[in-house]
């Protein structure tokens, strides 16, 4: 399972990718709201592939956790395969590659030090993202 745990003083939004051997393709996923000092289980099944992806971006403070590996992401809950084409309703992430090696399980700690801070387009993006959880 791969489990992230937050250890800032704001929620934090996060993002996952990961291959997916029923589909044959990498698969994007979600938006999970990790409130602070909480654990949560973004990949319940046991650990089947050395690299795992994430992404995430803090509430209110503008930190966010980012690689150098560019996928897709949607400013509402979601699940894409990769790689899909962006398109309007889309925009792109650098997600962080985790090298899980052998592992069945794997906890990442969010901290404001593994943290960097956002750019002013990415700021745009949460920005739409807020809002558009503000409409439901």
């Amino acid at each position: 399972m791969l489990q992230f745990e937050n250890k800032t003083s704001m929620p934090v939004y996060l993002s996952i990718a990961h291959y997916d051997s029923s589909e044959g393709m990498f698969m994007t996923e979600d938006w999970w709201c990790i409130h602070s000092n909480e654990t949560i289980t973004p990949y319940a099944k046991q650990l089947d592939n050395r690299y795992y992806y994430f992404y995430a971006h803090s509430s209110g403070n503008n930190f966010e956790w980012a690689g150098d590996t560019e996928l897709n992401v949607f400013h509402q809950p979601f699940k894409l395969k990769e790689p899909s084409h962006c398109v309007t309703s889309h925009s792109t992430k650098k997600f962080k590659k985790l090298d899980v090696g052998n592992s069945k399980s794997y906890l990442v700690r969010l901290t404001h030090h593994s943290s960097s801070p956002l750019s002013e387009e990415d700021q745009i993006f949460i920005k739409i993202f807020r809002d558009a959880k503000q409409l439901k």
